[in-house]
């Protein structure tokens, strides 16, 4: 019985290899692979920002698009994320209607900081470091997901 190796390096080569084994098979992986990162660092990336109303740790989350898969903070509700993970300066943003000055209807964070500093980290605070922690677990979920997808497809 003949016994065939196959060498992939990278998620892009792995896709366009499954792809020619079975379609469905890549779609299959990507989303094993989303849900590993939504169970082990999402979570974590989450449990790490002290926050006020919980906005910008729910805006944590995993993404996949393509040969891509990430995972995204912040967005249209939590514009002040980018803030929050690498530090920097706020703009002094100010409200520009006259309504929302007089009722104070501002809702982005930096027209109440007027702009606020806070230490930079190039790295990032949450999502960095719960990647870097969690990478044992996340290479042991990649491996499970392969091997659900292989199984799906019959191989």
């Amino acid at each position: 019985m003949a016994v065939a190796a196959v060498h992939v390096t990278g998620l892009r080569e792995l896709r366009a290899a499954l792809r020619k084994i079975d379609k469905s098979i890549a779609g299959e992986l990507r989303d094993g692979l989303k849900r590993a990162i939504d169970t082990t660092i999402v979570p974590e990336a989450r449990s790490r920002i002290n926050s006020r109303s919980g906005k910008a740790a729910k805006s944590i989350r995993a993404v996949s698009g393509g040969n891509t898969l990430y995972i995204k903070g912040g967005g249209a509700r939590v514009p002040y994320y980018g803030w929050l993970e690498f530090g920097g300066k706020l703009p002094g943003k100010r409200p520009q209607s006259k309504k929302a000055l007089m009722w104070g209807g501002a809702k982005h964070p930096s027209a109440f900081a007027k702009g606020a500093v806070r230490s930079k980290v190039a790295e990032g605070r949450y999502i960095k470091p719960s990647v870097e922690h969690n990478i044992p677990a996340l290479v042991e979920s990649a491996g499970d997901a392969f091997d659900s997808a292989r199984l799906k497809a019959g191989l």
